[in-house]
C-alpha cells in the first residue's frame, strides 16, 4: 500500500548495503537500542502515569463526556448535564494545548513530501492527509470553543473523517508488515514484531470505530440528528477513545518500542 517492500531477511555480507539504503535493521543492536523502560510497570502505574499527560488526561475527560451524555440521554440528569458540560468544557482547553503540536505536525509532514529520506511518496502523502486534516480539526474545534460560534462544526466533522480514514489505511499497512515480519523473524526481534503487530491491531480497531463515528457525525449533520442515531454516535465515540488509551498504555508494555514501518524493514 505505501510502502512496496514489506520484510526483507538479509544474508551475511548485504547488512551494509541494506542499512545503506535507508532500512532499518532489527537486530540484536536495534534491541539494545529500544528497549522499553517502562515495561515492569503495572497497568495501574502506566495509567495513573499517562493521565498526568495532556494526551491522557484529553483522553479520560473525552470518556467522561460521553459517559455522562449517555446517561443524560437515557435519563435526563442535571448532574449528568452538568458533568459533561464541564467535561467538554476541560476537554475543549487541552485541545488548545495540543494546537502547537498539531500544527507542528502537520507542517513537518508537508515538509517531508520534498525530502528524499528513503520514506515512499505513498507513506508520506497518507501522514500528511492524516496529519494536516488532523490539525485543521483541532484549530476549527478550538475556534468553536473561544467563539461559541458552531457554524464550522461541518468542517470539522469532514476534517475528522478524513483523518481517521488515513489513520485506518497506514493501521492496516504497518499491520500486515508487523505479521510479516514476524513471521521470518527469530528470538527476541520475533517478540518485538509481535508486539508490534498487536499494537496496529489496536491502531486499526480504534481507527474503524472513530471511521463510522465520523461517518455518522457528517451524516447526522446532513440529515438532522436523531436520538438513536445521536445515542450510537456516543457510544461509538466512547469505545474509540477506549480503544485510543488502550492502544497507548500497551505501547509501554512490550519489552521493546514499537516498530516503526516508514522504510524498509530487515530482519
Amino acid at each position: 500500500m505505501y510502502a512496496r517492500i514489506i520484510c526483507v531477511k538479509i544474508k551475511a555480507g548485504t547488512m551494509t548495503l541494506a542499512v545503506q539504503k535507508g532500512s532499518i535493521l532489527i537486530d540484536q543492536n536495534w534491541l539494545n537500542a529500544n528497549r522499553n523502560e517502562k515495561a515492569g510497570l503495572s497497568f495501574p502505574d502506566r495509567f495513573t502515569e499517562y493521565s498526568g499527560k495532556a494526551i491522557g488526561a484529553f483522553r479520560d475527560l473525552q470518556v467522561i463526556k460521553g459517559v455522562a451524555n449517555l446517561w443524560d440521554s437515557f435519563n435526563p440528569s442535571p448532574v449528568a448535564s452538568k458533568l459533561a458540560t464541564s467535561a467538554g468544557v476541560a476537554t475543549s482547553a487541552l485541545g488548545l494545548v495540543r494546537l502547537p503540536s498539531a500544527t507542528q505536525d502537520a507542517v513537518k509532514a508537508i515538509t517531508n513530501l520534498s525530502v528524499d529520506d528513503g520514506v515512499s511518496v505513498e507513506r508520506k502523502s497518507a501522514v500528511a492527509v492524516k496529519d494536516v486534516t488532523e490539525a485543521v480539526a483541532s484549530w476549527v474545534y478550538s475556534t468553536i470553543f473561544i467563539t461559541g460560534n458552531a457554524s464550522l462544526i461541518g468542517v470539522a466533522r469532514f476534517a475528522d473523517l478524513a483523518s481517521d480514514g488515513a489513520d485506518l489505511g497506514i493501521s492496516l499497512n504497518d499491520y500486515n508488515k508487523a505479521a510479516n515480519c514476524e513471521s521470518v523473524a527469530t528470538g527476541e526481534a520475533k517478540n518485538a514484531f509481535t508486539h508490534t503487530k498487536n499494537y496496529n491491531m489496536l491502531r486499526i480497531a480504534k481507527a474503524v470505530t472513530s471511521v463510522v463515528s465520523a461517518i455518522l457525525a457528517v451524516f447526522l449533520l446532513l440529515t438532522g440528528a436523531q436520538l438513536f442515531s445521536v445515542v450510537a454516535m456516543t457510544a461509538l465515540s466512547i469505545t474509540s477513545t477506549l480503544l485510543a488509551i488502550r492502544r497507548d498504555l500497551y505501547n509501554d508494555q512490550g519489552d521493546y518500542k514499537v516498530i516503526k514501518f516508514d522504510r524498509p524493514v530487515l530482519v
